[in-house]
């Protein structure tokens, strides 16, 4: 502890008791100016300034309009909404202040000069320099469900879990731990980007967007990197249904993929996605890759989301059979845990959305873009994203692999990540259960046999990561996957049978028009033959009235003729 006679010296330079801790704590030599400012909420410019002797000069001005007791009220506050993940903007700062303004004795509100007891800018600016453990940050949202799985079991289960694979199967070297994941890239949503521009003050903020063909909208990347720094041959999938080429002026082919990174799995599906085959296919070129490590260690470790395509039978029992250990990382903390969200895909989408810019501004009216155009952009971003110093900082800060401890460190979780919604007395007491949790999880649980809860869907159940190259999982996908098979024989029979009984309406529909018809025109011809058996005997009807007639008229003449 800091003795009362050197903060008495130390105040006067205008060092607070966290300041003076700090400085003592870096200058013992435990940690970087960083952590050392991280672990006692100082700013590291402030602590780089005073360990220099640089100490902020007292600007001039006019006095703080509130006490510093009142004004360190006030900061608890915001630091209180700050960590309970609800943090205050300038209006509801400035709202907070005048509620806590009105609620003073009337004699101290008096003396307070603000309009209506609310502050201006001139005093949030001041209040931020003088308060140098609140800072103005853009809101990084973050959602329910990813704060409710950042709880101290959900990570205590999944770096247990790493450190008794490492342990059992011997990954004592980087390059035995992979990571894999994927991101789509659309020219629509990189053009459309709420980033700012360089525009005319006086016109419109209006961007032209170039022109794309129908099969360059959208690309899906699944980069391969291992602990080590290496880049692996990655997957792109690009949309269409069939491979395409164009010929070149000398009069040879070329494809798509003489645009992409070296070595790269290229597919086509449309949608341009990743599902279980293109997934299974990746995964036999996998196999083939790392022949040369697995015979060297044995085994490896693959680490993944729970991404319904990476969790298939078929892919989990190839990974299985050539010992290369599938690891599922929890549900929702991809922002935490996963090596590529964490340090690639940043970066890459900014260079990727940066070429893209620079494509517009020396496009020409006639100029062609195309899915060769989108894969030039893309590999040009890769190749600048997917690093060595990205990755292996990746694998550090997600606690997959520590190049001083040589294996996985769950230290690595700060309690900030463990409860992202609370006050910092409950943050340090989740963070304190999450390493009791760790310990008793490595030392008295086996986190290799793994439930294997299958859903319905036949889905895995990933909420606190699994082991997916078990027994006792493979055996329940197994079980799900011809369950999945005889639904699908089942419902194809049912299909068949029902396409049986719809053409046996149909014939049955066609024999009764047929019969319809036929009685139609039976019908038809009786009438006619009625219509002419009536004119006939009409006819002979009145054959038959003449002849009367005229047999009259005979015998009247001959009764005549003999009268005479």
């Amino acid at each position: 502890m800091v003795s009362k006679r050197v903060l008495a010296q130390n105040s006067n330079r205008g060092y607070t008791p966290k300041l003076q801790n700090a400085i003592d704590f870096h200058r013992q030599g435990h940690t970087s100016l960083r952590k050392s400012a991280d672990r006692f909420q100082v700013a590291k410019s402030h602590l780089h300034r005073s360990l220099c002797h640089k100490v902020i000069k007292q600007t001039r001005g006019r006095p703080p309009s509130l006490t510093p007791s009142e004004e360190q009220t006030i900061c608890e506050a915001v630091l209180h909404f700050s960590n309970r993940g609800t943090p205050l903007s300038r209006e509801c700062f400035k709202d907070m202040v005048q509620c806590y303004v009105r609620v003073l004795p009337q004699s101290r509100r008096l003396q307070i000069l603000f309009k209506n007891y609310r502050p201006g800018e001139y005093f949030v600016r001041r209040f931020l320099r003088r308060h140098q453990e609140i800072s103005l940050k853009r809101r990084s949202n973050l959602e329910k469900l990813r704060a409710i799985a950042m709880s101290p079991e959900n990570l205590a289960s999944h770096f247990a879990r790493i450190v008794q694979v490492y342990k059992e199967y011997k990954i004592n070297s980087p390059e035995q731990v992979f990571n894999i994941d994927e991101s789509g890239f659309s020219v629509r949503t990189a053009t459309r980007a709420h980033s700012k521009a360089l525009f005319n003050s006086k016109g419109r903020s209006n961007s032209v967007e170039l022109k794309w063909s129908g099969n360059a909208q959208h690309v899906t990347i699944m980069p391969v990197v291992s602990g080590d720094g290496r880049a692996w041959s990655p997957l792109v999938v690009l949309q269409g249904a069939r491979a395409k080429y164009r010929l070149r002026a000398d009069g040879t082919r070329e494809t798509p993929s003489c645009y992409l990174p070296a070595n790269a799995i290229t597919c086509y599906r449309d949608p341009a996605g990743v599902d279980t085959a293109v997934f299974f296919e990746w995964v036999e070129h996998f196999v083939q890759e790392t022949t040369e490590i697995r015979r060297k260690h044995r085994h490896i470790v693959l680490t993944f989301d729970g991404y319904g395509a990476h969790c298939s039978y078929k892919a989990l029992k190839l990974l299985d059979d050539y010992g290369i250990i599938a690891l599922c990382l929890p549900a929702h903390t991809s922002h935490r845990t996963q090596v590529l969200d964490y340090s690639v895909f940043s970066p890459f989408n900014n260079y990727f959305r940066n070429y893209l810019n620079e494509r517009t501004l020396c496009a020409q009216d006639d100029s062609r873009n195309d899915v060769y155009t989108i894969c030039d952009l893309l590999t040009k971003a890769y190749i600048r994203a997917v690093t060595y110093n990205n990755i292996v900082k990746g694998f550090e800060a997600c606690g997959l692999w520590d190049p001083n401890k040589q294996t996985a460190n769950p230290d690595v979780i700060k309690k900030t990540d463990i409860a992202n919604i609370g006050t910092a007395s409950f943050q340090e007491v989740a963070h304190e259960n999450y390493l009791a949790l760790v310990k008793d999880y490595v030392e008295n649980r086996n986190m290799l046999r793994s439930d294997g809860e299958v859903v319905e869907n036949g889905t895995l159940v990933t909420t606190a990561g699994a082991l997916l190259t078990t027994r006792v999982v493979l055996d329940r996908l197994k079980a799900k996957e011809l369950e999945k098979r005889a639904k699908i024989v089942e419902r194809a029979a049912r299909a068949a049978e029902a396409e049986a009984r719809r053409e046996q309406r149909e014939q049955e529909s066609v024999r009764r028009a047929e019969q319809r018809a036929q009685a139609q025109r039976e019908k038809e011809l009786f009438a006619l033959w009625l219509s002419n058996r009536g004119l006939r005997w009409e006819q002979l009807s009145r054959s038959r009235a003449d002849r009367r007639q005229w047999a009259r008229l005979r015998a009247a003449h001959r009764q005549g003729a003999t009268e005479v």
